[in-house]
């Protein structure tokens, strides 16, 4: 599975932190952009996406990922235009790779709204562009979206209400992108999904998320302990400081300490960078992704019908 780390505009910006966005660079190949963030009031790419484009010609692991960033517009009040959105998906893939581009959904709009600027984006000619479907949406529009792209992005998936996503998720996978034995039939993409049960639950062909450099941000590191994600507080100023009920690295049992060390230290930072900044923490959180992605998938067991039909 691959996992997609979404960027910030500050992220990967050769002249800031040099070392450790070199570092951060040359560890995580898999980018997610925003176009919302990435494109500057004249629609040219910001100098994160200029750095992967960098990376993309020496690096043959460097995916990239161009999401529309309709959900952080519509947020901020702002609305982006289906054919301004177009024009820097040209000009973009002249110089380089999306591996894929997520159309513009309407947020709160119609699903027929949402296939007419997929058709808009497709007669401009912008490439590898992947279709939309929201979680809970009528499945005809799912149906339609199998039989013509190869790659289908699910969002709506971080809406709060967990148990009426898992059953929305589990009548999509079931119904329409899986086979009988589980496998799937066509690649599929989950917007801001990281939780490892959610990952492994789904035969997801990638996952995205901004977490790695949210949590770092606000002081933690992410770690993959025994197949679950365990946040460690290192930041001496994080309100967690006081809740027992966190795990911070300067509460921590001897052994259990040890053991964070070395997980740290095998990214090229120590305990104490951790405690100095966010960028050797999100080197951590990135090393973290990386493990995610290596876990086990299982085919799909749909569980559907057996919430409370039967």
């Amino acid at each position: 599975m691959i996992i997609y780390a979404a960027l910030g505009s500050d992220i990967f910006v050769p002249h800031r932190y040099h070392k450790e966005m070199t570092m951060a660079r040359e560890l995580y190949p898999w980018r997610l952009f925003s176009y919302h963030y990435h494109a500057n009031k004249k629609n040219e790419p910001s100098e994160a996406i200029l750095g992967s484009l960098d990376d993309q010609k020496t690096d043959p692991r460097v995916k990239l990922f161009l999401d529309s960033g309709a959900f952080s517009a519509y947020s901020m009040g702002a609305e982006i235009d289906v054919h301004r959105y177009g024009e820097f998906i040209l000009q973009t893939q002249e110089r380089f790779t999306w591996d894929v581009v997520a159309n513009l959904d309407i947020i709160g709009g119609t699903e027929q709204q949402n296939w007419d600027n997929l058709d808009i984006l497709e007669k401009m000619g912008c490439k590898n562009v992947s279709p939309v479907y929201h979680a809970g949406e009528d499945l005809i529009w799912l149906e339609q979206m199998k039989e013509k792209y190869p790659y289908i992005l699910l969002g709506g998936l971080v809406t709060g209400d967990r148990k009426r996503v898992t059953q929305d998720l589990d009548r999509a996978f079931d119904q329409v992108l899986t086979d009988s034995y589980g496998e799937p039939v066509v690649q599929t993409h989950g917007f801001g999904l990281t939780q490892v049960d959610m990952m492994l639950r789904f035969p997801w062909t990638s996952v995205d998320s901004t977490s790695w450099a949210m949590s770092a941000a606000f002081g933690s590191s992410l770690f993959l302990l025994d197949g679950k994600v365990t946040q460690v507080i290192f930041s001496k100023e994080s309100p967690s400081l006081k809740d027992t009920g966190m795990y911070h690295y300067s509460r921590m049992p001897d052994i259990m300490r040890e053991k964070i060390d070395a997980m740290v230290e095998k990214c090229g930072v120590t305990a104490e960078d951790c405690y100095q900044g966010y960028p050797a923490r999100r080197i951590v959180n990135l090393n973290c992704f990386w493990d995610m992605s290596k876990l086990p998938q299982e085919p799909y067991r749909s569980t559907h019908f057996e919430l409370g039909l039967f």
